[in-house]
């Protein structure tokens, strides 16, 4: 990470606190690709209230021992002879807000770190699949492959929620690739053709980048 992302943090966890003057590596053992599996559901009939999140973080066990192999993974990353030859130690910066039932555990016990993930383990904020895209016979596909929702005219979603399972990188990058094909589904659909016509005649494609992105 840059420092301007994730800057140096104090060792007592305080907002501004002193870093002693070293430098922090932050690891942070990170599930790409859980099995736990949550859902989204109407939480009324007004269609301006938000919605009931159900995220179900944790409830396949094999996610919670895959995060406790990532914790021992850094733990012996940490103890290694050229880390050790720099002074790296290892600082827990959570464990300050650790629930009271983990404080009874053994401390860097298996049972110890499992309480600590369930009480501390936070979301990276890639959620997807809430409108997941699949087969006819698949009865938790909400859209077709032209990514229309089924059993609903004139309505498309084309965003991160299309994806059938989560992604293990930065959902970026498919996401615009999912609009560009989305875009492309609607031009043929209503144009019968995925040529955009003049736009190209007036723009490069390097201009419209930089345009983006400038």
């Amino acid at each position: 990470f840059f420092e301007g992302l994730v800057t140096n943090c104090s060792t007592d966890s305080n907002v501004m606190g002193d870093t002693g003057g070293g430098q922090i590596i932050r690891m942070i053992p990170t599930l790409l690709r859980p099995k736990s599996r949550g859902f989204v559901e109407l939480a009324s009939k007004d269609p301006f209230a938000n919605p009931r999140i159900v995220s179900n973080y944790l409830t396949d066990m094999d996610d919670l021992e895959l995060l406790l192999k990532g914790i021992r993974f850094v733990q012996r990353l940490v103890n290694t002879k050229a880390l050790r030859k720099e002074g790296v130690e290892l600082l827990y910066s959570y464990v300050n807000y650790t629930a009271q039932p983990c404080q009874a555990l053994p401390v860097d016990s298996d049972s110890y770190w499992r309480c600590v993930i369930r009480h501390v383990t936070n979301p990276e904020n890639h959620q997807v699949a809430t409108c997941s895209m699949g087969a006819d016979n698949n009865e938790m596909a909400v859209v077709t492959e032209k990514l229309e929702v089924r059993k609903v005219q004139n309505l498309r979603v084309i965003d991160a929620s299309i994806f059938p399972s989560v992604l293990s990188g930065n959902i970026n990058a498919p996401v615009i690739m999912a609009a560009e094909k989305g875009a492309d589904m609607i031009k043929e659909h209503w144009l019968g053709s995925t040529d955009p016509g003049g736009f190209e005649s007036h723009f490069t494609s390097r201009e419209v980048f930089y345009n983006l992105f400038s």
